[in-house]
């Protein structure tokens, strides 16, 4: 746990061999004494054993991001319509945190255009978090197009979308990669911060 505040500390499962076997993953997280894991778009099969263990899942990677904010409608609507069912498949395993980065299907396009998919596609998707008291927590990446990244993004999306269901996973490598100052985010959106 964090000396202060007492958090469980956890970590990202990550793509190498060992731990992609999710028994052995959890045998080293149990040796290691960490109590959580942030599991990727296979939460909703893995979480089971990582909840029989245990331990808590950290987050979930939310099933499909490029096409929540994709120029085509049947397109975001085909992925709210599975980010639901993905939603609903993890809801077993209690109130859940969905980790992605905002980035679109087409960065090229105006980041205008693009920021107006992402306020429809999460506004559909937020009373299913709701219902399942889950959250979205929105890594701060700067890659290309991505449309929250920055405190003019995220208060953007807030605004449009003012769900407490849309939250942020704080990392603040990526906002002093840009110059932000990380205090002075969480000054105004620590009340988002829902994953660190």
């Amino acid at each position: 746990k964090t000396r202060t505040g007492h958090f469980p500390i956890g970590f990202r499962r990550g793509g190498t061999d060992w731990q992609k076997d999710i028994k052995t993953l959890i045998t080293w997280t149990q040796q290691n004494e960490l109590e959580a894991i942030d599991l990727g778009k296979d939460g909703n099969v893995q979480g089971q054993a990582v909840v029989d263990a245990g331990l808590r899942i950290g987050s979930i990677d939310l099933r499909e991001w490029h096409g929540m904010i994709s120029p085509d409608r049947a397109t975001r609507e085909k992925a709210i319509e599975d980010n639901a069912e993905f939603i609903h498949e993890c809801s077993a395993y209690g109130p859940t945190n969905f980790f992605l980065v905002m980035l679109p299907e087409k960065p090229a396009l105006p980041r205008a255009e693009n920021f107006g998919y992402m306020v429809e596609s999460f506004g559909q998707l937020a009373p299913v978090l709701e219902k399942y008291e889950s959250r979205i927590v929105i890594e701060g990446w700067p890659g290309p197009g991505a449309l929250c990244c920055t405190p003019e993004g995220y208060r953007g999306l807030f605004e449009a979308v003012p769900s407490k269901a849309m939250g942020i996973n704080y990392d603040p490598s990526h906002l002093l990669r840009m110059g932000i100052d990380p205090l002075r985010f969480l000054r105004e959106f620590g009340d988002r911060v829902y994953h660190v």
